[in-house]
């Protein structure tokens, strides 16, 4: 019996039955092939008058020892233009290369290059016309002897008024196998 490691190869024909060797291998196969994650922010969450970096109450992903995932983030975010800061945790071992674009209300994008989560970068052009704008972030992380979160973390630029993350804000993480 030949067996099926690609769904294209396989031509079936009328009467036959597939068996438990060709599926648990089509099975195998395919999820070996990536893992997805999604985590969307389900409630606002606010920060009022601080510099001081926290934890996004939902906006991680764990990660295990010899990992490589790409990540994309889409990050909704209200209050005084340009006061929103936003950096990385990773694991001990990990590093995360990214690039960051935003754009205001008048379609000005702005990117931004983060490596290893080395840095916190602010977002938003400081125009008295901005609101809720987006900050999309990608790039790849990856782990080696250690396991842990990517965590976001993110505070004002300046201590005043009020920044939200907002509800909806999503975090897309695919795995990628060597």
């Amino acid at each position: 019996m030949s067996t099926w490691t690609n769904p294209d190869a396989h031509v079936w024909t009328v009467g036959e039955q597939g068996t438990a060797d060709t599926f648990n291998q089509f099975q195998r196969d395919n999820q070996r092939a990536t893992v997805h994650r999604y985590i969307t922010k389900q409630a606002d969450e606010n920060v009022v008058a601080s510099t001081v970096q926290q934890n996004d109450n939902e906006l991680l992903l764990a990660m295990s020892t010899n990992e490589t995932w790409y990540i994309q983030l889409y990050l909704r975010w209200d209050g005084v233009p340009g006061n929103l800061n936003v950096f990385f945790t990773v694991p001990a071992s990990g590093t995360f290369s990214l690039w960051a674009t935003s754009q205001d209300e008048g379609m000005i994008s702005t990117f931004r290059s983060l490596r290893n989560g080395s840095s916190a970068q602010g977002f938003g052009d400081g125009s008295a016309t901005l609101n809720t704008p987006l900050a999309y972030i990608y790039g790849i992380c990856t782990t080696a002897g250690t396991s842990g979160n990517l965590q976001l973390t993110w505070a004002q630029n300046s201590a005043s008024g009020t920044t939200t993350v907002k509800k909806g804000s999503t975090l897309f993480a695919e795995r990628l196998i060597p």
